[in-house]
Formats: C-alpha cells, sequence, structure tokens
C-alpha cells in the first residue's frame, strides 16, 4: 500500500520528517505533496512534490468561482451562527475561495500519482489540506483517509477553518495529539450539531531517544533548573522568577532559559530585580538549535524542569527534558496532565496556583535532592521510564502507523 501526505510545508516539520523517516518501510511508496517553495531535503525515504500557486491557477480559480454558488457554500455560511467567535462573511468566503484553489489544485497533482491503487491520504493537520482529504474520499471511497490533529487548528475561536463538517464526516480516522485536543474538538463539533463518522485516536508524537538517565554527578550543591519556551505573557516566566525570589534564601539554584521573544527586555529585567541574591543564579540562553539543547542535557546536570505557562498542548520541551530523566514541575493547564503525573515525573500545581504555592513545590524538589539523593534519583528513573513508555518518538511512529493501515 502506498501513502500519500499532503501538509503545506515539511522542511520545518521536524515532527513529519522523523515520522515519515520511521514509518516508510511500512509502504510501498510515499508521497509527500506540499506547497511550500523551496526545498533543501535531501536522500529521504519518500518523494517530495512541490504543488506551486501558478500551477493549476486558471482551473483553480474558476472552480472555486463556481463553488461560491454551491449547497456546500451555503451551508457553511449558516454554520456561523454556531461558532463561538463569529468570523466575517468576508472572512468566510475569502477563506472557501483559498480552500477550494488549494483542494482544486492537490487534486491536480493528486491524480498525477495515483493510479486506482490502494493508498492512505493523509493530512498533516486538520485544516484545509484534511479538507481535501476529505473531498477525495467524498469521490473514491476505497481511499483511506486520515488526519492527525494537533490543537491550534481545531480552535474556532482561534482560527476559522471552513468545512469542518464535512471534513469531520468523510474523513476515516482523525488522530489527536493529545486528550485535551480530543476534548476540545469534540466540545466544538458538538455545538456545530455535526453528525461524527470519523473513527478517533489519541497518538501522542513523542521526541526521539537521546541518552539515558544522565549518570553524573554535581559539581556542588548548586540546584540546575531549566525551562524553554518563548518570552512572551502566555508563557509566564514572571511566575518562575517570583517563585524563586520567594525562596532565594532558602536554595542555592542555577536557572536556564532557552527561547527568546517580544517580552524578553521585560522578563530579564525583572529577574534582575527580583534574583539579588548570591543563592540564585540565571542565563538566558536565547533561541538556539534543538541540537544544542539537546547538548545541554548531555553535558550537564539538570534536576528541575519547569512549565508554567497559562496554556499548553502537550509541551515537546517537557518530552525532551523527561527523554534524560529529568522531572518537570507544571501548571496544570491543557494537555500538562497528560505528561507530568505527581510522583512519577515530576509535580502538578493547580492553574490557579498562587507564587507562594508554586515556591513550596520548587522547594520540595530542592530539599529531597539535597537530602534524599535516592529518592530523587528514583523520580528521575520513573521519569524516563514514563517517558519511554509514552513519548518515546519511533514507538508513537510506529503506532501511528499501524493504525492507519489497519
Amino acid at each position: 500500500m502506498n501513502l500519500i501526505v499532503v501538509t503545506h510545508e515539511i522542511e520545518n516539520e521536524s515532527f513529519l520528517i522523523n515520522e515519515l523517516d520511521v514509518i516508510a518501510d511500512n509502504f510501498e511508496k510515499v508521497f509527500v505533496i506540499t506547497t511550500e517553495k523551496e526545498l533543501r531535503l535531501h536522500s529521504r525515504p519518500y518523494s517530495i512534490i512541490v504543488s506551486r500557486k501558478k500551477d493549476f491557477f486558471v482551473a483553480s480559480a474558476i472552480y472555486a468561482l463556481r463553488k461560491l454558488f454551491s449547497k456546500e457554500f451555503f451551508e457553511e455560511l449558516r454554520q456561523r451562527k454556531k461558532m463561538r467567535v463569529k468570523p466575517s462573511f468576508k472572512t468566510i468566503i475569502l477563506s472557501c475561495i483559498v480552500s477550494w484553489m488549494i483542494e482544486r489544485r492537490l487534486r491536480g497533482y493528486f491524480f498525477r500519482i495515483w493510479k486506482g491503487e490502494q493508498i492512505v491520504l493523509y493530512s498533516y493537520w486538520l485544516n484545509t489540506y484534511a479538507y481535501f482529504v476529505a473531498k477525495a474520499k467524498k469521490a473514491f471511497p476505497q481511499i483511506k483517509a486520515v488526519s492527525r490533529a494537533h490543537g491550534f487548528e481545531i480552535r474556532d475561536f482561534h482560527s476559522y477553518i471552513p468545512f469542518r463538517k464535512t471534513i469531520d464526516s468523510c474523513l476515516d480516522k482523525i488522530v489527536f495529539i493529545s486528550v485535551h485536543t480530543q476534548d476540545e474538538y469534540n466540545q466544538i463539533m458538538s455545538r456545530r450539531a455535526a453528525k461524527k463518522r470519523a473513527e478517533q485516536k489519541v497518538i501522542y508524537l513523542g521526541t526521539q531517544r537521546q541518552s539515558n538517565l544522565s549518570s553524573q554527578e554535581s559539581e556542588s550543591s548548586c540546584f540546575t533548573l531549566v525551562s524553554c519556551s518563548g518570552i512572551y505573557q502566555l508563557k509566564r516566566l514572571d511566575l518562575i522568577i517570583n517563585s524563586l525570589a520567594e525562596i532565594q534564601h532558602d536554595i542555592h539554584c542555577k536557572w536556564v532559559h532557552f527561547g527568546s521573544g517580544a517580552d524578553y527586555d521585560r522578563i530579564i529585567n525583572l529577574a534582575k530585580i527580583k534574583l539579588t541574591g548570591q543563592n540564585v543564579s540565571f542565563e538566558f540562553k536565547g533561541q538556539l538549535p534543538n541540537s544544542e539543547i539537546l547538548k545541554f542535557y548531555i553535558e550537564n546536570r539538570v534536576e528541575l524542569f519547569m512549565n508554567t505557562s497559562d496554556f499548553e498542548g502537550v509541551p515537546v520541551s517537557i518530552m525532551e527534558a523527561m527523554s534524560f530523566g529529568i522531572p518537570c514541575l507544571a501548571r496544570n493547564v491543557g494537555g500538562n496532565s497528560e505528561i507530568v503525573k505527581n510522583g512519577i515525573s515530576g509535580t502538578l500545581v493547580p492553574r490557579e496556583a498562587s507564587v507562594t504555592d508554586i515556591a513550596a513545590a520548587l522547594k520540595d524538589f530542592y530539599l529531597v535532592k539535597q537530602s534524599d539523593p535516592d529518592t530523587y534519583m528514583s523520580l528521575q528513573k520513573s521519569t524516563f521510564n514514563f517517558w519511554l513508555s509514552y513519548f518515546d518518538a519511533e514507538k508513537n511512529y510506529l503506532t501511528f502507523s499501524n493504525y492507519i493501515l489497519n
């Protein structure tokens, strides 16, 4: 059986690249149709086909204009009243036109590849590309039609994606990257009175196995804490700073942050003001390649990873840290509860936890590490084993491959 993947881009989709590298051997041939302009990927176990805007442009434009008078379009207009955030009619019209033009263009490339053999047609995102997959399934029922759903693309308050009912009713399978995303999606679709037909399953993405649990010993009594995220309001790095400030006279700690963003100056100035003692040092590494972050974990002993965001999916940054046996302290938001398990892979504090609550949880980690290193080592081992069971990318990609084939 062949696999045909449709996606906006692939070069910057590291998860998709890693996934295809793992599952390609399970298919006779693998093709990726992408609308990205330039590619620098070489020697991959699949064929990449670039769908350019100018290709099939006239046919796509005529097709889209005709569809403005279709039953499908008027049904989409009726769906507007069921949305939490109602897009303007202009947004609906333009979004539908774009979707139809992409669908028509992808169809042109699809028929260059597909000659009637058994295939799995797979959209990496539950968006316009999934709409193309759904329409192909409707026209050719023998096709296996599948899409992943990550998070932001399913939220009607975040972005408007037309034809959700068509996508939901025509796909064979929708694979969610978290239980939280699945629940959110089903709540949205229930408001739209959609009659679901697509089979649903949660299969986590995961990260590559880099190293076993570090056996390095700390050179001093310093407790190393790491966070990794963009620096903007949603990520709430102020909570890390204020919690460290509250206990800075009771601990000896180094905080390292990877990432940058619009709030960089504000956050670093806050750290300079709040973390004034000699016991707590901090270092902002800025935006670094992922390989450099992994190298840091390999070369340095890290006791704790922290995530204090106001919203998350199932953070890749936590997965990566846990692959090195680093437990996590996080707020119970989004999908964090699916990866941070109390006493197994770290500590989950309530979303509404105060700075004092977060500081107390952080201090607990520090005290256990200092007074009972064997218990702390057991937590690190259980963290690694938890990651190995649920977030090992190779295992999860093969599970995904078997699921879409059967």
